[in-house]
């Protein structure tokens, strides 16, 4: 399918040139100008030899006649064969007296012929299997069923629904999150992680910035959640870390978490920008930070929290549980603006997720999962949806 689409938008792509040529021949005198045959012979010259381009220039010019012109298509083709991409165009300029009305009628062909292509196009949209992930977050949103090992929560309820309503076919796997976004590692710049560029997948649950927006295109705003994040110590502080000066310290944060290097300037916690690369240590998950934080290899981490059921912020954990041995210390610190799909700018997925996902929000389905959701994750933590 793929090879016949290319077939056709490479012998549309030649139609047109060709109507240049046609109009060149009404203003200029003659069939063919200098430039029309640079891109003709820049198309064609991965399939002909290095003398195409004064065969081009020998056959289309109005001082060949049409005879001669067919003796050089001809001879070519004794050369180098009658499989070269070109042929079958010239093969039908040639079996006629005049090449203008050959061109004519292609030009009265291209509309016909530009809709069977977007027609291919369309097609193989609907082919096509959208994909998305989400990482082990073990919260409302997302989550891995220790039952069937699927992931489950509200992000992966309204990816199902929103490709239903779009008519799309979804799938939607596990990816640990550094795949989708990269930040925190020493430095705050941030970007799409290598498994959304290379288009492993197509989008993922993010939790959204304005440093992203550069890196990112992002779905409409999913939920109100706006990254809320503290630091972590172990229980009673015995280090005595001051949250509002970490100069000199160490700290521990989770490989593309919003809470990250990033936050922390934005929020202007003094020592920040003295912080080094070997001050500011990415690591993998909860469980990996914990155990720095408790094992004194870092002073303290820097994780976002997530409210459970009607526990306020002030009161919450660590995003999926905070383990035993720490505790929150510190004001909380915003570092997001809620969570939306990140994908690839140039990503088709974009539009009609949006358009199915507005769909949902007016007609009321989406209202109505988010009550589901609460009711079947909501002790994983609470949810606002973005209605």
């Amino acid at each position: 399918m793929r090879f016949h689409l290319a077939f056709t938008c490479l012998l549309v792509l030649s139609v047109f040139i060709l109507t240049d040529m046609v109009n060149g021949y009404y203003g200029r005198g003659h069939f063919f100008n200098d430039d029309a045959l640079d891109k003709l012979a820049a198309i064609f010259g991965s399939s002909w030899s290095k003398q195409s381009p004064h065969a081009l220039r020998a056959m289309m010019s109005e001082r060949v006649p049409v005879s001669v012109a067919r003796a050089i298509i001809n001879r070519y083709e004794n050369q180098h064969g009658s499989g070269v991409v070109l042929s079958p165009v010239l093969r039908n300029l040639q079996n006629r007296e005049d090449f203008l009305l050959t061109l004519l009628i292609l030009q009265q062909m291209r509309n016909t012929i530009g809709t069977t292509i977007l027609d291919g196009l369309q097609k193989q949209d609907t082919d096509r299997t959208y994909s998305f992930t989400a990482d082990a977050c073990n919260c409302s949103l997302y989550f891995v069923d220790e039952t069937d090992h699927k992931v489950k929560g509200l992000v992966p309820d309204l990816i199902e629904e929103v490709c239903k309503e779009a008519g799309k076919r979804c799938t939607l796997e596990y990816a640990p999150y550094d795949k989708c976004h990269v930040g925190g590692i020493g430095t705050e710049y941030e970007a799409a992680g290598v498994g959304l560029l290379s288009r492993q997948f197509d989008g993922c649950p993010v939790t959204k910035n304005a440093e992203m927006s550069r890196a990112f295109g992002f779905t409409d705003r999913l939920l109100e959640y706006d990254g809320p994040s503290r630091f972590f110590v172990p229980v009673g502080n015995p280090g005595n870390f001051n949250p509002k000066d970490i100069t000199g310290k160490t700290i521990g944060v989770i490989k593309g978490w919003n809470s990250n290097l990033r936050c922390l300037l934005e929020n202007k916690v003094k020592g920040t920008k003295a912080l080094t690369s070997k001050q500011l240590r990415a690591m993998g998950g909860i469980s990996e930070l914990s155990r720095a934080v408790l094992d004194n290899q870092i002073d303290a981490c820097f994780v976002l929290l997530w409210p459970n059921g009607d526990v306020d912020e002030e009161h919450a954990g660590m995003i999926g549980g905070t383990p035993d041995g720490l505790e929150p210390v510190g004001d909380v610190f915003r570092c997001s603006e809620g969570v939306y799909i990140g994908a690839r700018k140039d990503s088709p997925m974009l539009q009609w997720f949006n358009t199915a996902f507005r769909k949902m929000k007016k007609s009321g389905k989406f209202a109505k999962l988010c009550r589901k959701a609460q009711i079947e994750y909501g002790t994983r933590g609470r949810i606002d949806c973005a209605l």
